[in-house]
């Protein structure tokens, strides 16, 4: 039976060849930061160096595609020599396709890096944190205009400093969707989303607590150069220690993609989400929003690229708090060989709060070399 399904040796051997790719690299990074901590008065800057080895996979067998993406990085840092830290990321995802209407996803990733000290207060530490994910999900086209969607995650967050242990946590997903397949290549659907969050090294005020999405998702193209995503709905978050932490609230965020030519591109983005805050005082803030990406492709070779964005957060279980942040971005690519790829960027960021503000801007250039 194996051998009717299955195609002879010299004909898999053929597939591999005429689709494999195997793309080995190297890099290197200078990043000069002019307020690593985001401190409020007193800043410090830092010069962050990074060299880096990887490889990249892509495997097409018949009408199965294997990804594995992996990479190690050294950082040092010119003056905070205790934040040195080896990175790595890996990333394997098999993409499965069963006849002509069933296919997805599986796959595992883990990358271990240096958090952001945006939001931990004034505190200097080596924050090495690991994230490890593994997913499953599945798309039935059971109808020519409907289809079916399923998909199951696990996360966890893994905090190397012994202070940031009660950062740990947990995560598990269970997704459900269903979409209405247009015949211009439009959807419009509904999602449906039940987690679980967990924190394995707190007791206060929370050790875990469910979330549940109900949303309602559009991908519409209005045109061959327009196209607008959105999804909107409610969020609940309930089973907290204390009653008075679970709520109800509206979440959403909608694109606005344009292509006026094949050399300009422009995103606009609005959102209002639900997110984790890591913190011990409170477990998730309301992240309002917007945000401009302009993009240019003078030449095959150039790419110029930019991102200015506002948002607020107002944060549930701390009425004392409220934080306003405006952020830039400009990054040029330059790829003088296929082989090469030479990058910088520039960022700049301003936050706003009443209990801790900041200025920081921060310049990078970075060289890759695929061999």
């Amino acid at each position: 039976m194996l051998s009717a399904s299955l195609p002879a040796k010299a004909d898999v051997l053929d597939i591999i060849k005429n689709q494999d790719t195997f793309h080995p690299y190297i890099s290197t990074s200078i990043t000069y930061d002019d307020n690593l901590f985001r401190l409020e008065k007193n800043p410090l800057a830092d010069t962050i160096f990074q060299a880096a080895v990887g490889l990249n996979m892509n495997w097409e067998l018949a009408r199965q595609r294997f990804i594995l993406n992996l990479a190690v990085n050294d950082n040092k840092f010119d003056r905070n020599k205790f934040l040195d830290y080896v990175g790595t990321d890996v990333q394997a995802r098999w993409n499965w396709q069963l006849g002509n209407h069933l296919n997805g996803e599986m796959g595992y990733t883990n990358s271990t890096t240096l958090g952001s000290f945006t939001d931990i207060s004034n505190t200097k530490v080596n924050n090495q944190r690991t994230q490890e994910r593994l997913f499953f999900n599945s798309k039935w086209l059971f109808h020519p205009s409907w289809q079916l969607g399923l998909g199951v995650y696990r996360s966890t967050f893994d905090y190397g400093d012994s202070q940031q242990k009660t950062l740990n946590r947990e995560e598990s997903t269970v997704e459900a969707s269903l979409q209405y397949l247009s015949s211009s290549s439009s959807k419009v659907g509904i999602k449906l989303r039940e987690s679980d969050f967990r924190y394995p090294f707190r007791t206060f005020p929370d050790n875990g607590f469910q979330q549940h999405d109900l949303m309602g998702t559009l991908d519409w193209t209005l045109s061959t150069k327009t196209r607008f995503q959105a999804q909107a709905g409610i969020v609940k978050k309930e089973g907290h220690d204390t009653s008075n932490r679970d709520f109800l609230q509206f979440s959403g965020r909608g694109t606005l993609s344009w292509l006026p030519s094949a050399k300009n591109k422009l995103d606009i983005a609005v959102w209002r989400n639900v997110s984790n805050y890591e913190d011990l005082a409170t477990s998730y803030a309301i992240n309002q929003g917007i945000s401009i990406e302009p993009a240019w492709f003078p030449t095959s070779k150039t790419a110029l690229s930019g991102r200015l964005a506002h948002e607020t957060r107002d944060f549930i279980g701390n009425d004392n708090r409220a934080d306003s942040t405006d952020s830039a971005r400009m990054t040029f690519i330059y790829r003088p060989i296929n082989k090469l790829t030479l990058n910088a960027n520039v960022n700049a960021e301003t936050r706003s709060s009443n209990i801790r503000s900041y200025d920081d801007v921060s310049i990078g250039f970075s060289a890759a070399f695929e061999m």
